[in-house]
């Protein structure tokens, strides 16, 4: 995903917070990992009897420097600003024929409005538990990856 300035910034739709919104991302499938990352965002209402279902991605954001663009609303071609850590598990985490619902903090909180924001971050414990699958990204597989883990299992 590379940074074109010429595309404009995702416009999120506001959440109705007396209703328990939160937003989706439906990660758009693609043939190959190289393909680009196309998803959409979507409102929904999340009680304990009115789940949709989703899985959520546990990963740490990574720095802010050097954004990647991910392209969302498929139609309209916006884009939201993503760090390189998002931007390598999502080629990962993307099936080759079905799309798949995530919650993943940085593109379904909308990070500008503190308000929001703040609500949403008081909520996500409750989002991830009543997740159907909590994926937690660690990073790439590296030489420090694969000891750690021969280490410990």
């Amino acid at each position: 995903m590379s940074l074109d300035f010429n595309v404009p910034q995702y416009s999120y739709e506001p959440l109705d917070e007396g209703n328990h919104g939160i937003r989706l991302m439906t990660l758009l499938p693609a043939p190959t990992r190289e393909a680009e990352i196309v998803c959409d965002l979507r409102n929904v209402r999340l009680t304990e009897t009115d789940v949709p279902s989703f899985e959520a991605l546990s990963y740490t954001w990574g720095s802010p420097m050097s954004p990647s663009r991910l392209r969302v609303a498929f139609l309209t071609n916006e884009k939201i600003d993503v760090t390189r850590n998002l931007t390598e598990a999502l080629p990962c985490l993307r099936d080759t024929e079905k799309p798949r619902a995530l919650w993943i903090d940085a593109v379904c909180i909308n990070q500008k409005p503190l308000a929001e924001r703040g609500q949403q971050v008081q909520r996500m414990a409750h989002i991830y538990s009543l997740a159907e699958r909590v994926i937690v990204w660690l990073g790439l597989d590296n030489t420090d990856s694969r000891l750690t883990m021969a280490t410990y299992y």
